[in-house]
């Protein structure tokens, strides 16, 4: 045997077998993977979405991307704070400008609009228009909640030190069950280990399709990679009318009609209010000691539009929460349940076949809004 034959013969691969064939097997697999999820793993929509150890979740800052919702593309930017915006810009801690923080879940986030059209976008152009030095930082995204919106609050005075004006707070219909979905979540300080380790399971589920499968079947809703999300961006049934959106099968196990359904209401619906109004009053405390004026305000799902719920366990519980507190209380409830056909009214301020408005019904609360803050009456 030559002693070019001697050395191939005593190479690693013959002399382990076992583990070479193993690690062969091992790298198949890994590669095909890696094609399947090439091929089959939906594109994703929600690169700029991350999770976040002190409140859930949020954007990466200084981001651009491709993001859809329905039959909608658009653009997202975020700014360095990781806030929806314009473009990609730096925004300093602190300014000379007034700045009015907005909090509040994928409405406010301005989902399946662009930015100019959304309400923190329209009202800024119309803060530029009328030369106020005054401007909207928008700190809303999708699936908040009450616990969620002080504890970002909080992070963003304490931890940050972002420094602001005001704020107001946008209390969703499904907030409340989001304040049920959110309960055991506890607020951890941020680490370089916990980002890597989010955004490395944010790279496999975009790449890995076994990572992909499982964790479609055993966290659906989880945000940190937003499946709940990018199942809906995706899918390919949207109705086209009210009856066909409202009359779907399991629609988010009661998550709009809590105001309607006594039983939805006894079963998770008081709970989730009474936690929900136990934030707010931490949010508003944690404001108060800094000086930070804070207005809430509601607006109904189209749930409460077709059912004409205009003085809605909603409107009653908030209005009598900012009595207490004395708190500016902003109620669109009547700009949108009023005399006039309710179908009407949801074909106008709302994307065919889903819960969130439309250009139109981001223009018609950032017009209202704009009023309220340009002018002294909160109290509407």
């Amino acid at each position: 045997m030559t002693k070019k034959n001697l050395k191939k013969t005593n190479s690693w691969f013959f002399r382990n077998p076992v583990k070479s064939v193993s690690a062969t097997i091992v790298i198949f697999i890994l590669l095909l993977d890696l094609v399947s999820g090439a091929l089959f793993i939906p594109g994703n929509y929600n690169t700029f979405r991350c999770s976040h150890p002190y409140y859930h979740h949020d954007f990466y800052p200084n981001r651009e991307a491709l993001t859809k919702w329905g039959k909608q593309e658009y653009i997202m930017y975020t700014n360095s704070l990781g806030f929806r915006d314009s473009a990609i810009r730096e925004i300093p801690l602190s300014d000379d400008k007034k700045r009015i923080l907005f909090l509040g879940d994928s409405f406010i986030e301005g989902l399946g609009v662009k930015w100019e059209e959304s309400v923190a976008g329209i009202l800024n152009q119309k803060m530029e228009a009328g030369k106020r030095e005054t401007e909207i930082l928008n700190a809303a995204a999708v699936s908040y909640s009450p616990l969620l919106y002080y504890l970002k609050t909080e992070y963003l005075i304490e931890k940050k030190g972002l420094v602001f004006d005001e704020v107001y707070v946008f209390i969703d219909i499904s907030d409340i069950q989001d304040e049920i979905f959110y309960r055991d979540f506890k607020p951890e300080e941020p680490s370089a280990m916990k980002r890597c380790l989010s955004d490395f399971r944010k790279f496999i589920s975009g790449h890995s399709f076994i990572y992909y499968s499982i964790s479609k079947l055993t966290s659906p809703a989880q945000i940190d990679n937003a499946f709940y999300v990018e199942e809906m961006a995706n899918i390919n049934v949207w109705f086209e009318n009210i009856d066909g959106y409202l009359n779907r099968e399991n629609p988010e196990e009661g998550r709009f009609i809590w105001t309607l359904d006594e039983a939805v209401f006894n079963s998770w619906g008081k709970a989730g209010l009474k936690s929900a109004g136990g934030n707010i009053k931490k949010l508003h405390e944690l404001c108060q000691g800094k000086g930070i004026p804070l207005s809430l305000a509601v607006y109904p799902a189209p749930h409460q539009i077709m059912a004409g719920d205009l003085n809605s366990k909603q409107v009653a519980y908030w209005e009598a929460f900012c009595n207490r507190y004395g708190i500016p209380f902003i109620n669109f409830f009547p700009d949108f349940i009023a005399d006039r056909d309710p179908e009407t009214t949801y074909r106008e301020y709302f994307i065919p076949g889903d819960t969130h408005w439309n250009r139109k019904g981001n223009k018609l609360i950032a017009d209202r809004l704009f009023d309220v803050i340009t002018g002294a009456n909160h109290h509407e």
